[in-house]
């Protein structure tokens, strides 16, 4: 009997463990969902050309170099249009999307 008082207690235990960190995944995936849907509405929101140094920016990755070239301008140029464009997105993007989130 008191083996099995301590295998139910040890799969009790477990079972809460699964389940806390079902919910915290869930939390976690929600939040990703609702954030991703608020960008893409912001983005759609901006001018052409500052969404494309965007999208090529963070979407493909390049670095300044590289979005010059594909841009057909300096690496000065498409660092200040970058600069103009992060601008453009952070004052038509609500508060709580621009902080940094821990992970």
């Amino acid at each position: 009997m008191l083996g099995n008082e301590y295998k139910g207690r040890s799969r009790r235990d477990q079972l809460m463990q699964r389940l806390a960190e079902e919910a915290r995944v869930q939390a976690v995936t929600t939040d990703d969902d609702e954030q991703q849907a608020s960008v893409a509405e912001i983005l759609s929101k901006l001018k052409d050309r500052d969404r494309e140094i965007l999208m090529l920016s963070y979407w493909d990755d390049l670095t300044t170099a590289e979005l010059a070239e594909s841009l057909g301008c300096t690496a000065s140029a498409a660092a200040v249009r970058l600069h103009r464009a992060r601008k453009a997105f952070a004052k038509a993007a609500p508060q709580h999307l621009m902080t940094e989130r821990e992970v």
